[in-house]
């Protein structure tokens, strides 16, 4: 499916009285149309798509949306002038620059918190380096790999590349696992400063029955990475994005996203 739902916190009262959030949906060929939700949830991001030319440029409307209108940061090539030209597109013609990192995570350099690989650092740099003033950011990390259900790949002199040593065997909720995700989340705040911060993504991509022991391990390094990130960050929204699944399947993952959403208790506490 071309479409994620994501779920903002509103983790305080100023979060909550800032805006009216409402849930955009994006057909590749039509306009935005709202979708009725409740105020939990915010529309992040727009992947960019064939329909980019029936918005107005960021200039023209960014006083006048009621959203803030996000791009994907995706090159078309891999060539400085895709890059280049990427990163201008999305300053001339949006409000909000995305960067989703879902290639693997420096999980050696994480649990120690080391300096990360020279290639690591080099590419978090050249991002930074890109940030436009007065640009809303938008910071997305995975600890699940791309099946969605074992642990994401390592992240080291090139991306995705196969866990070695004591993170070979490890599973998602292992101490040290949960541990080095959570100092790789920090980090990642810490350098980008970002506007929204999405701990986890397409959390629900793998359907679980939530009595199984999948799923609780989902849950708990879910609910440990929200818990101290938020006591750490009390201001900055914490998101987690979920697949959106035709309707008549819908209602299949209501449960399981309901348990792994921070719950009112949790956020008011």
């Amino acid at each position: 499916m071309p479409f994620a739902v994501a779920h903002s916190d509103a983790s305080s009262a100023s979060l909550r009285a800032r805006s009216r959030e409402t849930l955009y949906l994006i057909d590749m060929d039509k306009n935005v149309r709202p979708v009725d939700q409740n105020s939990f949830f915010l529309s992040l991001f727009i992947l960019l798509c064939s329909a980019m030319n029936q918005f107005a440029s960021a200039q023209e409307s960014s006083n006048t949306r009621s959203f803030y209108l996000g791009l994907t940061y995706q090159p078309y090539d891999w060539s400085e002038q895709a890059f280049e030209e990427t990163y201008s597109f999305i300053a001339n013609n949006s409000d909000m620059i995305f960067h989703y990192f879902d290639d693997g995570v420096p999980w050696e350099e994480a649990s120690s918190d080391s300096k990360y690989h020279n290639n690591v650092e080099s590419q978090l740099n050249e991002r930074m380096k890109h940030i436009r003033k007065n640009q809303k950011i938008t910071v997305g990390v995975n600890f699940l790999g791309k099946d969605r259900r074992t642990v994401a790949f390592y992240w080291g002199k090139e991306d995705s590349l196969p866990r070695s040593g004591k993170w070979a065997n490890y599973g998602i909720n292992h101490p040290d696992v949960i541990s080095a995700y959570i100092s790789y989340c920090r980090s990642m705040i810490k350098r980008f400063n970002p506007d929204y911060f999405i701990y986890g993504m397409e959390v629900d991509s793998v359907e679980l029955d939530i009595t199984s022991k999948e799923f609780q391990a989902l849950e708990t390094v879910i609910t440990r990475t929200y818990i101290e990130l938020r006591e750490e960050f009390p201001n900055l929204p914490l998101v987690l994005t979920f697949m959106l699944a035709p309707e008549e399947d819908m209602h299949k993952r209501k449960i399981m996203v309901q348990r792994l959403l921070p719950s009112l208790s949790a956020k008011e506490g």
